[in-house]
């Protein structure tokens, strides 16, 4: 089903790979350079056509550019409107591997801030002369924001025209974490040959350890400083896309921090989406295509 000539299929995942093969692409390791080292994959797919723009995806916690529905989705339109597209993804991404208390130890928010703040400066050379939106999704909004507050603290130039933030400003309250620890251990006494469970078990079983072993850097990422006036001072358009189902990054929330930093005397172009429907991890947003491209399109217009 397409929903319109310009819409995206509901199987756009499916045909993505088709797409991204025609493309000019290429795909690197980016090292933060400090005692840990970490790094993060940067993959750019360019249009074969003159490319309208730059779409940054930096994927949320425990997913990656590769399986995230809400990332893949916009990749898919993306590079059928001749946008190129450039997927950082670091290891909040790496939930399949086995996590142990050294790798939880490095991965450290200090950590994600320098290598992510390095892979979107390694990648202006490539984005230079076409506008170019950063998209971010829950966790990755509030590192990203922190990124650029600290730009604009140090008087330099923002190193995009415009944000896009899904379920941004988000917090994990301790029964979601009481919950998610409790399925967790159910799953495990219910299937205690944990090496033959079915692909699907297995990888909500190591989503949710992921989640788990990473407590320590969601409650840091959740008490970093909310600045609504530097965040003013950004001076590109910034959209907020809430979901109405959504409980990790909920609706009122967002409102709020929207409306403290609209009050802030600044350049920067506020813009909200409500999405009554949609939950946290933005299913099936397809149907809400139109609302999402008007904001990439008005965003492009708007940072002329």
């Amino acid at each position: 089903m397409i929903i319109s000539k310009l819409g995206i299929p509901e199987n756009f995942a499916d045909k993505l790979p088709e797409l991204k093969s025609k493309t000019l692409k290429w795909e690197t390791l980016y090292k933060s350079g400090t005692q840990i080292n970490s790094k993060t994959t940067i993959s750019f797919y360019q249009s074969l056509n003159p490319a309208v723009g730059n779409l940054v995806l930096v994927p949320g916690m425990a997913t990656n550019s590769k399986i995230d529905p809400l990332m893949k989705m916009i990749q898919y339109w993306g590079l059928k409107h001749r946008y190129n597209i450039i997927n950082i993804d670091s290891f909040l991404g790496d939930f399949e591997k086995d996590i142990t208390p050294e790798s939880v130890h490095d991965n450290n928010y200090s950590e994600l801030k320098t290598v992510l703040s390095g892979s979107i400066k390694f990648i202006q050379p490539h984005t230079v002369n076409k506008h170019t939106c950063i998209v971010g999704h829950c966790v990755s909004t509030t590192i990203i924001t922190d990124i650029l507050n600290d730009i604009v603290k140090n008087g330099e130039k923002i190193p995009v025209n415009s944000a896009i933030f899904f379920a941004p400003f988000p917090k994990i309250l301790p029964s979601k974490y009481d919950a998610i620890m409790l399925k967790r251990a159910q799953m495990e006494t219910e299937n205690k040959n944990v090496a033959n469970l079915d692909p699907i078990t297995a990888l909500k079983l190591k989503h949710m350890k992921f989640i788990c072993a990473m407590h320590d850097f969601i409650e840091t990422v959740e008490n970093i400083a909310f600045e609504p006036k530097t965040i003013a001072q950004w001076g590109i358009p910034v959209s907020l896309v809430v979901a109405g189902r959504d409980k990790i990054s909920p609706a009122a929330r967002a409102k709020e921090n929207f409306e403290q930093i609209s009050k802030e005397q600044g350049t920067t172009k506020l813009q909200y989406l409500y999405l009554p429907e949609r939950k946290h991890t933005f299913e099936q947003l397809y149907a809400n295509y139109n609302d999402i491209i008007k904001i990439i399109k008005t965003q492009r217009n708007k940072a002329k």
